[in-house]
């Protein structure tokens, strides 16, 4: 039997999850620039993690300034966008960074016939 396409989850498939602890640190310095308790940022920002998968914050800055009302600090947009900066080039590191052995695997693929570009993919920026 000849297969037409490939479907591949991006996230533990063909990209390394992001190291826990590198992200906790990453959570930390931006409780930092927010001058927010480090802890509680960190434990929100993970309690978050269904509605930024479901696009209940439209985007970073969001979802930061919803955990910074929740811990009762109101903070500067400047330090809600180098926060968010923040995050986004951890997730634009990660999501650039094929795990080993998939580029092979996806190039042996479509050199066989296989299509590996979907017509429409949407990634959310919100991990």
């Amino acid at each position: 039997m000849k297969y037409d396409a490939v479907i591949f989850d991006l996230f533990g498939t063909l990209i390394d999850n992001y190291p826990w602890a590198e992200s906790n640190n990453i959570l930390k310095r931006m409780a930092s620039e927010l001058s927010v308790p480090a802890d509680d940022f960190t434990d929100l920002w993970h309690t978050t993690f269904d509605e930024r998968m479901k696009g209940v914050f439209k985007d970073y800055q969001a979802c930061i300034r919803h955990i910074c009302q929740q811990l009762g600090v109101r903070v500067p947009d400047d330090k809600v966008e180098l926060a968010a900066g923040m995050r986004f080039e951890m997730n634009k590191q990660e999501v650039t960074s094929p795990r080993k052995g998939a580029t092979e695997v996806l190039t042996y693929l479509k050199s066989n016939g296989c299509r590996t570009v979907p017509k429409h993919v949407f990634i959310s920026p919100m991990g």
